[in-house]
Protein backbone atom coordinates (compact mmCIF):
# COMPACT_ATOMS: atom_id res chain seq x y z
CA UNK A 1 0.00 0.00 0.00
CA UNK A 2 2.96 2.57 1.12
CA UNK A 3 4.60 1.64 -2.06
CA UNK A 4 1.68 2.41 -4.53
CA UNK A 5 1.26 5.63 -2.80
CA UNK A 6 5.23 6.79 -3.39
CA UNK A 7 4.53 5.70 -6.82
CA UNK A 8 1.03 7.93 -7.30
CA UNK A 9 3.03 10.79 -5.89
CA UNK A 10 5.89 10.39 -8.02
CA UNK A 11 3.47 9.87 -11.19
CA UNK A 12 1.90 12.83 -9.78
CA UNK A 13 5.20 14.77 -9.91
CA UNK A 14 6.07 14.01 -13.08
CA UNK A 15 3.07 14.45 -14.88
CA UNK A 16 2.68 18.39 -13.32
CA UNK A 17 6.58 18.91 -14.46
CA UNK A 18 5.96 17.49 -17.82
CA UNK A 19 2.86 19.74 -18.42
CA UNK A 20 5.15 22.47 -17.12
CA UNK A 21 7.69 22.33 -19.24
CA UNK A 22 5.65 21.87 -22.17
CA UNK A 23 3.59 24.78 -21.67
CA UNK A 24 6.87 26.60 -20.51
CA UNK A 25 8.32 25.22 -24.16
CA UNK A 26 5.69 26.49 -26.16
CA UNK A 27 5.91 29.99 -24.97
CA UNK A 28 9.21 30.31 -25.70
CA UNK A 29 8.54 28.51 -28.96
CA UNK A 30 6.02 30.53 -30.02
CA UNK A 31 7.89 33.61 -31.00
CA UNK A 32 11.87 33.91 -32.17
CA UNK A 33 11.54 37.81 -30.40
CA UNK A 34 10.76 37.92 -26.95
CA UNK A 35 7.36 39.33 -26.18
CA UNK A 36 6.67 42.73 -23.98
CA UNK A 37 3.95 42.28 -21.06
CA UNK A 38 3.70 45.78 -20.10
CA UNK A 39 3.77 49.05 -21.76
CA UNK A 40 4.62 52.10 -20.53
CA UNK A 41 3.86 54.86 -23.30
CA UNK A 42 5.85 57.37 -21.95
CA UNK A 43 9.40 55.38 -22.86
CA UNK A 44 7.67 54.26 -26.14
CA UNK A 45 7.75 55.90 -29.31
CA UNK A 46 6.84 55.69 -32.76
CA UNK A 47 8.47 53.07 -35.08
CA UNK A 48 10.06 55.09 -37.16
CA UNK A 49 11.66 57.26 -33.88
CA UNK A 50 12.34 54.62 -31.48
CA UNK A 51 15.75 52.67 -30.58
CA UNK A 52 15.91 49.10 -30.19
CA UNK A 53 17.39 47.65 -26.79
CA UNK A 54 18.91 44.47 -28.01
CA UNK A 55 21.46 41.97 -26.05
CA UNK A 56 22.17 38.30 -24.69
CA UNK A 57 22.23 37.04 -21.46
CA UNK A 58 24.51 34.43 -20.80
CA UNK A 59 25.88 32.07 -17.97
CA UNK A 60 29.01 33.82 -16.88
CA UNK A 61 30.76 30.20 -15.87
CA UNK A 62 30.36 28.56 -19.57
CA UNK A 63 28.82 31.36 -21.58
CA UNK A 64 25.90 29.04 -22.19
CA UNK A 65 22.79 31.63 -23.68
CA UNK A 66 20.40 31.57 -20.56
CA UNK A 67 16.71 31.18 -21.90
CA UNK A 68 13.31 32.36 -20.00
CA UNK A 69 15.76 34.92 -18.41
CA UNK A 70 13.32 37.94 -17.26
CA UNK A 71 14.85 41.01 -18.44
CA UNK A 72 12.69 44.58 -17.27
CA UNK A 73 13.51 48.06 -18.07
CA UNK A 74 12.93 49.53 -15.33
CA UNK A 75 12.30 53.50 -16.13
CA UNK A 76 9.58 52.13 -18.79
CA UNK A 77 7.83 49.37 -16.33
CA UNK A 78 8.73 46.70 -19.76
CA UNK A 79 9.44 43.45 -19.73
CA UNK A 80 10.25 40.94 -21.61
CA UNK A 81 11.84 36.99 -21.63
CA UNK A 82 14.62 35.91 -23.28
CA UNK A 83 14.20 33.08 -26.63
CA UNK A 84 15.70 29.98 -26.73
CA UNK A 85 19.02 31.44 -27.94
CA UNK A 86 19.36 33.80 -24.30
CA UNK A 87 18.40 37.07 -27.00
CA UNK A 88 16.19 39.91 -26.11
CA UNK A 89 14.83 43.06 -27.34
CA UNK A 90 13.18 46.27 -26.14
CA UNK A 91 12.12 48.06 -29.82
CA UNK A 92 11.03 51.89 -29.97
CA UNK A 93 12.33 52.90 -27.18
CA UNK A 94 12.91 56.86 -26.50
CA UNK A 95 16.94 57.92 -26.81
CA UNK A 96 18.74 58.54 -23.38
CA UNK A 97 19.78 56.82 -20.27
CA UNK A 98 17.98 53.55 -19.30
CA UNK A 99 18.29 51.00 -16.62
CA UNK A 100 17.73 46.69 -17.27
CA UNK A 101 17.24 44.52 -14.28
CA UNK A 102 17.95 40.71 -15.49
CA UNK A 103 16.40 37.89 -13.24
CA UNK A 104 16.54 34.47 -13.65
CA UNK A 105 15.90 31.34 -11.00
CA UNK A 106 19.60 30.42 -9.47
CA UNK A 107 21.19 33.51 -10.66
CA UNK A 108 22.00 36.64 -9.07
CA UNK A 109 19.95 39.52 -10.17
CA UNK A 110 21.75 41.80 -12.05
CA UNK A 111 21.22 46.25 -12.83
CA UNK A 112 23.05 47.06 -16.34
CA UNK A 113 22.79 50.83 -16.66
CA UNK A 114 22.26 51.51 -20.49
CA UNK A 115 22.27 55.02 -22.85
CA UNK A 116 20.65 55.08 -26.25
CA UNK A 117 22.18 57.76 -28.59
CA UNK A 118 20.34 59.56 -31.33
CA UNK A 119 22.00 57.35 -33.72
CA UNK A 120 20.27 53.62 -34.88
CA UNK A 121 23.85 51.96 -34.22
CA UNK A 122 23.31 51.00 -30.63
CA UNK A 123 25.71 47.87 -30.00
CA UNK A 124 23.81 44.84 -28.75
CA UNK A 125 24.52 44.10 -24.85
CA UNK A 126 26.24 41.03 -23.74
CA UNK A 127 25.56 40.55 -20.09
CA UNK A 128 26.41 37.81 -17.89
CA UNK A 129 24.87 36.06 -14.80
CA UNK A 130 26.70 34.42 -11.89
CA UNK A 131 24.77 31.52 -11.32
CA UNK A 132 24.31 31.39 -7.02
CA UNK A 133 24.31 27.84 -6.90
CA UNK A 134 28.17 27.09 -7.77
Amino acid sequence: MKSNLIENNKMRTFICCFILSISTGVIVKASDKPMPEVHNKQCIVSSNNGQKIEGVIVDKLNNEPLAGVEVTLLDCNIKVYTNLDGKFEFENIVPGAHAIKVEYISYQSKIENIYLNDSKSNSPWLIKLNNITH
